[in-house]
């Protein structure tokens, strides 16, 4: 009741995931956040589970017969690691909040019109007008939201898949099926490097074996037949070099951007293209910030209940047939600290 105050009064507090104004789900009682296209994610994670239980079954057996046992475990060691970092760090940028900015509702709602009394609204609205901070040494407009009904910070965005404002918005990846923002580019960059040397692994290794299956010859005749004889593992090099083009591309896209402090919807937009970037800190320093700088706390908590403005009865909010409907039907008031 301590959290109750003139602008939440009359109002319900309900659990964080049951309220939320955009278009995130959370699961695990609220301690995971993912995206709208979160089957993306699990679409990203069968296409590498699948290429490395190949691996295992066709190439390591021909290693272990050219090589011994012990280098067959080894290299199978090797690739389940890569598979398990690189799976971890998908999961991890995945279900965790990318930098989520509150929004602030417009709409608040009166304890009269709360009550049935026939009240009118009484409405808050943040004044637009021309507002700006200095960024080292820089004059840096913020840009006002009307979505969210707030001026962004520097680099925010809003993206219209997830219907969020996020800090340091870098991109919505198809991949993650969630945006990449200030809190999870450090982890999005680590899965496409482990993603990228697993790719570089396993097409290495299996091009190696086709080459000691072809009797050992010149290279590329002996893997060609290598090839004949064992068209599952050539099957195998072929996918994983056809996707390490693609994730050579993405992995040196993101080190050269990262390596001079520059998002990736910034490079899109062409921000820096015409003038100096006020936020190119030197090399060292814009690879710490990127991946090594502490996390900032997230503005959502497990525990968070969200102030919602009744406007068709108590059950028709929380639970209950109906309610996945009925939520577009109230208003996200405030994000409260955790009760």
């Amino acid at each position: 009741g301590g959290h109750k105050d003139g602008a939440t009064a009359g109002a319900m507090l309900a659990p964080l995931m049951n309220g939320w104004p955009g278009r995130n789900s959370f699961p695990c009682g609220g301690r995971l956040m993912v995206g709208p296209n979160f089957l993306h994610c699990l679409g990203t994670l069968m296409m590498m589970l699948t290429p490395a239980l190949v691996f295992l079954a066709t190439v390591c057996p021909l290693v272990a017969l050219h090589a011994g046992g012990t280098a067959a475990y080894a290299i199978g060691a090797a690739c389940v690691v890569l598979l398990m970092l690189a799976s971890s760090l998908l999961l991890r940028a995945s279900t965790m909040d990318p930098g989520v900015i509150a929004r602030r509702e417009p709409c608040l709602v009166t304890a009269s019109s709360a009550s049935g009394e026939g009240g009118e609204r009484e409405v808050q609205a943040v004044q637009r007008g021309s507002r700006g901070v200095v960024v080292n040494g820089h004059i840096v407009s913020l840009k006002y939201c009307a979505t969210c009904n707030i001026y962004r910070p520097p680099r925010a965005s809003h993206c219209k898949t997830c219907d969020n404002c996020v800090d340091r918005f870098d991109h919505h990846c198809p991949w993650l099926g969630t945006c990449v923002g200030r809190r999870n580019y450090s982890a999005f960059v680590g899965f496409i490097l482990t993603t990228t040397l697993m790719d570089s692994f396993v097409m290495g290794t299996s091009l190696f074996v086709l080459h000691l299956e072809g009797a050992g010859g010149l290279m590329g005749m002996s893997i060609f037949l290598g090839a004949q004889r064992h068209p599952d593992v050539a099957g195998l090099a072929v996918f994983a070099c056809l996707w390490l083009v693609f994730l050579l591309l993405l992995s040196g896209l993101h080190l050269v951007l990262l390596s001079s402090n520059v998002t990736t919807n910034e490079q899109m937009k062409g921000v820096w293209r015409d003038r100096d970037n006020i936020y190119d800190h030197g090399f060292l320093s814009n690879v710490y910030l990127a991946l090594l700088s502490p996390i900032p706390e997230s503005v959502l908590s497990p525990g968070a209940r969200v102030a919602l403005d009744i406007e068709g009865g108590f059950g028709a909010g929380v639970g209950g047939e109906g309610s996945a409907g009925a939520t577009h039907e109230h208003r996200m008031l405030s994000v409260l600290p955790r009760v």
